[in-house]
């Protein structure tokens, strides 16, 4: 509350009475009269200017709520975008597939459409297929008589890595598969290096493994997972069957370098988006 001082109360009794001086000059009464206006002005003005104060507080406390609220929502947002992305990555109708070779799962940036397990023609055999294959976990039988009828046999795969600095410790024991899914229309097996070429994405990386030079069975190189593992109850013993060795660079006629003889070769698996 605005408290009104002594002389404010004179002038405002003088304004009341009129002023009681007769002479020609300016009366005195009109310069307080003038005072009085002037005051009134200003303290209407405080008065207007505490309002709008608290009006600009309102404003600003409302606004800053919607503000937060707004950040909330565009947070929201960008995180089912990335939902959507992700679907449209796994269930698109473009895309294609690899084997993971060494691993029962896939990479984070792919879909799992099977794990199971390595298998392949038997080592000392000359005949049956001449690659290696990822049978699924869960087989699906047709017409069957069990017992063996036909030369085509299919064994697991064992790691064959005794005398390896790579992968001694899954020595005799089975070699699990995944095949996995990308979005990406192109993926390539780049054997002796570790990475990806610029605009080509990682999927793994690994060490390339073949059959041993000199087993009658020949198999195609793959490549395994560098932090491979082995299938679940894998049993460790030298049961044999299809095998995996890892691969060495020899040179003659290979160049040596970049290449060195006898040492171990890395492998990546890229994909490529256009």
């Amino acid at each position: 509350m605005i408290r009104a001082c002594p002389w404010i109360l004179s002038v405002m009794f003088l304004i009341q009475n009129g002023c009681t001086s007769g002479s020609a000059r300016e009366p005195a009464c009109s310069r307080f009269h003038y005072e009085e206006q002037l005051l009134e002005k200003m303290i209407r003005a405080e008065i207007h200017v505490e309002s709008v104060d608290k009006k600009l507080q309102q404003y600003l406390a409302e606004n800053l709520q919607s503000g937060k609220e707004l950040k909330e929502l565009s947070e929201k947002l960008n995180q089912l975008t990335d939902a959507i992305r992700k679907a449209r990555e796994h269930s698109g109708t473009s895309g294609t597939t690899y084997v993971r070779w060494g691993r029962k799962s896939c990479p984070t940036i792919a879909a799992l459409v099977y794990e199971g397990f390595t298998a392949g023609s038997y080592y000392g055999h000359t005949g049956s297929g001449a690659n290696y294959l990822c049978l699924p976990a869960e087989p699906l039988w047709g017409v069957y008589d069990d017992g063996f009828k036909t030369p085509a046999i299919i064994y697991g795969t064992e790691y064959e890595t005794s005398d390896s600095p790579v992968f001694n410790h899954l020595h005799e024991h089975e070699v699990p598969c995944a095949v996995c899914r990308v979005s990406t229309s192109n993926v390539l097996m780049v054997p002796g290096r570790n990475a990806c070429y610029t605009g080509w994405t990682l999927e793994y990386a690994g060490y390339l493994m073949a059959e041993r030079n000199n087993h009658a069975s020949n198999k195609n190189f793959v490549c395994v997972d560098g932090d491979a593992e082995v299938t679940n109850c894998s049993s460790g013993g030298n049961e044999n069957g299809a095998l995996l060795y890892v691969v060495e660079s020899s040179c003659n006629p290979l160049k040596c370098p970049p290449y060195v003889s006898g040492r171990e070769l890395t492998c990546a698996v890229c994909s490529y988006k256009e």
